[in-house]
């Protein structure tokens, strides 16, 4: 199946509008990420302590972070939080409110809904949350011996054994707020994707900041979370809307023969 590499073999399917990308720019998206995840090992091969250099820098002469238990973060943090649950809820209900009735929700088809929803299950909760931070053993830099912990510090290439549940690899708040607007860049036109895009940049690293600041995250964890969520968007955008996507085809076509049911019969 090509489109696992970033190829879609039938091009754009119904469901896919005009101004959405084409198989050509999702591959080149998906090589990019491939490159970026490529270029972020290799930086972090070369410089080891580039982590811990960089965390430091928020730390005091002990150890001890100057903004871990700011309250001001830790209410942006809260508000991140909080805009990302009730970006979840909206996808449930505006998703099955456009699949109910076959009509856009905010201008969002059912498939586009579903396509935002399927992206923020795999990417942020399912690959980050549950596979990653609850298996990986990255410790978090606030726990290490070098800030006044005593656990060790292992590279994010590595699977340790320096943490049990909620580890350091990767960021989980910055997973789903990439998520969110990439998904989003990708199915609105051509004109705003990359302004989004760019966005999507300084939103990433202004939470990456936050999460430095805590002592909670390393340069490393944050930036792969921008580029596996990139790849997770790219692959699920070719099996919406660039494969040919039978199974929302007879989804949809139940739906209508319902609807076209309860018309002829409201009584029945």
């Amino acid at each position: 199946m090509k489109w696992i590499f970033g190829f879609a073999p039938y091009g754009k399917n119904e469901f896919a509008t005009d101004m959405m990308p084409t198989s050509r720019e999702a591959s080149l998206l998906f090589g990019f990420a491939v490159l970026a995840g490529f270029i972020c090992f290799l930086v972090f091969w070369i410089f080891p302590n580039l982590d811990l250099d960089v965390v430091r820098a928020f730390a005091n002469e002990n150890g001890t972070f100057y903004l871990g238990a700011d309250p001001v973060l830790s209410g942006l943090r809260k508000a991140v939080l909080f805009i990302l649950f009730f970006f979840y809820v909206l996808v449930i209900g505006g998703g099955l409110d456009a699949f109910k009735h076959q009509r856009p929700v905010l201008g969002f088809t059912w498939e586009k809904w579903a396509y935002l929803g399927a992206c923020a299950m795999l990417g942020p909760v399912l690959l980050v949350n549950v596979i990653l931070k609850g298996n990986w053993g990255r410790a978090r830099p606030k726990y290490l011996e070098e800030f006044g912990g005593s656990l060790d510090f292992t590279p994010f290439w590595v699977w340790a054994d320096q943490c049990r549940d909620n580890c350091s690899f990767t960021s989980g708040e910055v997973a789903g707020v990439v998520m969110v607007l990439f998904s989003i860049a990708f199915v609105l036109g051509a004109g705003v994707r990359y302004v989004i895009f760019a966005i999507t940049v300084l939103v990433a690293a202004f939470i990456a900041w936050i999460r430095f600041a805590m002592g909670a995250h390393f340069p490393s964890d944050t930036v792969m979370s921008v580029v596996l969520m990139l790849l997770v968007a790219v692959q699920v955008y070719c099996l919406f809307f660039l494969s040919e996507a039978r199974w929302i085809s007879k989804l949809n076509q139940k739906q209508l023969a319902k609807l076209e049911h309860e018309a002829a019969d409201p009584k029945g």
